[in-house]
């Protein structure tokens, strides 16, 4: 049996999306005796139930943050030689230091620069369905004949799907640019999205007042 095959992880943080991206990640890995908590203490009692060989763990939670979880773990004996890899987004030297001194590894994730990356991804998948689309039309225009409809269909979702990525891009930059001194808000997400289809998956008001949709909204039923 491979290592990997062995492998017990516990991610600890308090948001759900996060908890499942990290274990996305290790299954994609090999990775897949992955247990989760919301918090220091559930993690605790499921660790003293279900011992793990690892355990990743958000910084910044409600009523015992990462290091206090930390801090716990190496003052019991059963669980003091597990490995322990702390995740926060602010490069506080503090919290570094305290966490060398516990023993652990901390990595800082730089969440405006990841999603700037995330970004520059949907940018080129949107320029791309934005070529393919080009080249259907091109086609198209060169082909003679009574039945299209299954290619102008074909077309007309490619044309969504880019609408789509530019407003997920659209999206991501603004989550980019918030920050403690202008937090993410609800009405920027908002106003950054063209397709009132998308606004209305995302479970934002379908209209903004002022903002009128495009002509072509109510044509869009990809979603």
């Amino acid at each position: 049996m491979a290592l990997r095959d062995q492998l017990r992880v516990m991610v600890v943080d308090d948001m759900s999306t996060s908890r499942g991206l990290i274990t996305q990640a290790l299954d994609g890995f090999g990775v897949s005796q992955v247990a989760s908590a919301a918090d220091g203490p559930t993690a605790l009692q499921k660790l003293a139930a279900w011992p793990v060989h690892l355990v990743i763990s958000d910084m910044n939670m409600p009523g015992m943050n990462g290091l206090q979880l930390l801090h716990a773990l190496r003052t019991n004996a059963a669980t003091q030689r597990v490995g322990f890899l702390l995740i926060t987004g602010k490069a506080d030297r503090q919290i570094i230091e305290t966490g060398k001194k516990l023993g652990t590894t901390v990595k800082v994730l730089d969440l405006a620069e990841i999603l700037m990356r995330l970004v520059g991804e949907v940018d080129t998948s949107a320029e791309t369905c934005a070529k393919l689309q080009w080249s259907i039309s091109t086609i198209l225009e060169k082909v003679h004949h009574p039945d299209l409809g299954a290619e102008i269909h074909m077309l007309q979702d490619v044309d969504r799907l880019q609408q789509t990525l530019f407003d997920i891009a659209s999206i991501l930059r603004v989550a980019a640019e918030a920050s403690p001194s202008h937090p993410l808000n609800e009405q920027e997400v908002n106003e950054s999205i063209r397709l009132e289809s998308l606004r209305h998956r995302l479970g934002l008001s379908e209209t903004l007042p002022g903002v009128s949709p495009p002509e072509d909204e109510n044509d869009i039923t990809w979603f």
